[in-house]
């Protein structure tokens, strides 16, 4: 039985992407805190960033090649500033400082909007959440849960730079299953890449592995032999990770609350009373969707409210409702009883 949902951070729980201008906002701001504790490279911001850019990329080669990581102490001086005469006494107190910054500023990060929402009902549903994440920081992943208000839906949070282990070594999924106190047959994990986030689960022996495309996806997973292992399901948005775990464990999901078509009106779980466009006829099967996107589940049996947060399907043929309830809007579904 699944038990626990371990999700990657960047590109995953939160949205990731880089441009010419965040790359500009790294260097004005890396050079910032240098220069505040007395270390000028004596160069031009260009000139600084291309140098630095270039121990990036040599520890990326190395660190990606071993599937290990460095500490910030270690990946500054040694690595990222290794072309630069910066006395290493006077760095390394300032070393996570700048790891912290370029993930910030080099990374525009946010969450993903239906993020917090997903994790909710996962919690309520009673499985455990993790973080198993890739980050040349020791405190950027925890900070930014912290600042996504998520943080107290994680009973473990795993961290490459902690670890020494960059996914998809197997070792940090092991870790990360050793404080969890989980089982892999019991466990999901979530991420963007294939290379990083399906085969490292796969290979520990997880249960399932699900993929959420982000924009780090195609430039990770350049190259990838088609024989590898392959995702479980892909999904959209991570709200479709609720409905795909209830046809999984459909124990596990809250019980449809009764409802009664009467008047025209039906009470939708929790919602408050909806009205109806026309009589309900009797066994008709009524969809209710939290953000009003039933636009995106159309056929010719299918009627949308004004409001465009009920469906009803008169007829419900088992393909439609199959499809439905497989796709991530899909709330709470009732069949109407109406009182004789």
């Amino acid at each position: 039985m699944l038990t626990t949902v371990l999700f990657d951070m960047g590109g995953t729980l939160e949205d990731i992407w880089y441009n010419k201008e965040t790359q500009q906002e790294a260097a004005r701001k890396l050079l910032e805190i240098l220069r505040d504790h007395g270390l000028d490279p004596g160069c031009p911001q260009e000139v600084f960033w291309e140098k630095l850019f270039s121990g990036v990329k040599a520890y990326k080669q190395w660190s990606e090649g071993n599937m290990l990581e460095k500490k910030p102490e270690e990946i500054w001086p040694d690595w990222y500033l290794r072309d630069f005469a910066f006395d290493r006494e006077q760095l390394l107190p300032i070393t996570e400082e700048l790891a912290n910054t370029y993930e910030v500023t080099f990374y525009h990060r946010e969450l993903r909007p239906d993020a917090r929402e997903m994790l909710q009902a996962l919690k309520d549903r009673g499985y455990r959440l993790g973080v198993i994440s890739n980050n040349a920081s020791l405190y950027n992943v925890f900070n930014m849960l912290e600042a996504y208000g998520i943080r107290s839906f994680m009973e473990d949070v795993t961290v490459s730079s902690v670890t020494g282990y960059r996914k998809p070594h197997p070792e940090i999924f092991r870790i990360s299953l050793r404080q969890m106190q989980a089982r892999p047959e019991e466990c999901v994990y979530v991420g963007d890449t294939v290379s990083r986030d399906i085969i490292g689960p796969k290979q520990v022996g997880f249960a399932k592995a699900v993929q959420i495309r982000s924009f780090l996806s195609e430039q990770k997973d350049v190259g990838l032999s088609r024989d590898v292992f392959q995702p479980d399901t892909v999904v959209r948005d991570l709200r479709a990770l609720v409905p795909w775990l209830d046809e999984i464990h459909p124990r596990l999901a809250p019980p449809p609350e009764a409802s009664t078509a009467r008047s025209g009106r039906l009470r939708c779980g929790r919602s408050a009373w909806q009205r109806l466009p026309g009589s309900l006829e009797p066994g008709s099967l009524v969809l209710f969707f939290e953000n009003g996107s039933a636009q995106q589940q159309r056929s010719s049996a299918t009627r949308q409210s004004r409001s465009g947060r009920l469906v009803m399907i008169p007829s419900a043929p088992r393909a439609i409702i199959s499809r439905i309830s497989a796709s991530s809007l899909t709330v709470q579904v009732w069949i109407s009883i109406p009182r004789s």
